[in-house]
């Protein structure tokens, strides 16, 4: 019977419960499609226009244009090639200084070396002041605390010894850490040299009296690692730093 009566509508489709034709589908999806503004459009593209006019405007897939970039775009990348122009222009003044008289080598050998001293810091600052002291008995009665303080095997063990060897050492490892910035370095100990214009008695001299005292606790703490080339490396190096340190003494 529905053979006879020939094609129903979509509404007597609805009330039989059968599904139409994917063929009427087809036709009619495309006629209420193409019978819209936005049907148009799709029609228009599967007929191969190279035109879809949408919300951001009309895009032509034929052309080869480049997309829109975004208007701060190019303000961000010149602010990011400023930024990279500017921290290239502080690594170029990054340098250490010439009166070092160390090659980049050297400094690249002193900066390595250093990490095990870095790492047993204090333990490096008593053992320069045990030799210091040792060697230089006017210059222990300056210091109030360890004026009186004997030097026995049990004066490793002297707390208040550790924690300035910490402090004096703590300056001498920024600086060697600090080494191929030259600002850095000299700034850090010149300032802490100046401190030391409070204490009755000092001059600008007594900071050599450290010299053979550091490379004999660097020694020890670098063990079979302390070779001549290493040795001739740190004696440059804490010859530039007493430098500095008298000369900023001087200058305050």
């Amino acid at each position: 019977q529905l053979c006879i009566a020939g094609p129903l509508t979509a509404q007597q489709h609805r009330h039989t419960g059968f599904a139409r034709p994917a063929s009427e589908r087809s036709r009619s999806a495309s006629g209420h499609q193409f019978g819209t503004k936005q049907g148009q459009a799709a029609q228009r593209t599967l007929m191969g226009c190279t035109q879809f006019k949408g919300r951001l405007g009309s895009v032509r897939f034929s052309d080869k244009r480049q997309p829109r970039q975004c208007p701060y775009a190019a303000d961000a990348g010149a602010e990011a090639d400023g930024s990279a122009s500017g921290q290239q222009q502080a690594e170029a003044k990054k340098e250490a200084d010439p009166k070092l008289g160390l090659t980049e080598r050297e400094v690249y050998k002193l900066k390595t070396s250093w990490k095990a001293v870095h790492r047993k810091v204090s333990d490096t600052g008593v053992e320069m002041f045990i030799s210091l002291f040792r060697t230089n008995k006017d210059l222990q009665a300056m210091f109030v605390k360890f004026s009186h303080l004997e030097l026995s095997d049990n004066i490793r063990e002297n707390g208040e010894l550790a924690l300035h060897g910490e402090l004096v050492m703590g300056i001498l490892d920024e600086a060697i850490l600090n080494i191929d910035n030259m600002e850095v370095t000299r700034q850090r100990v010149r300032r802490a040299a100046a401190t030391h214009q409070k204490f009755a008695g000092f001059y600008a001299k007594l900071f050599w009296a450290m010299e053979q005292p550091f490379l004999e606790a660097v020694k020890l703490t670098l063990e079979d690692r302390y070779n001549d080339s290493i040795a001739e490396i740190y004696a440059k190096t804490i010859h530039y730093i007493l430098g500095e340190m008298e000369a900023g003494f001087l200058e305050n």
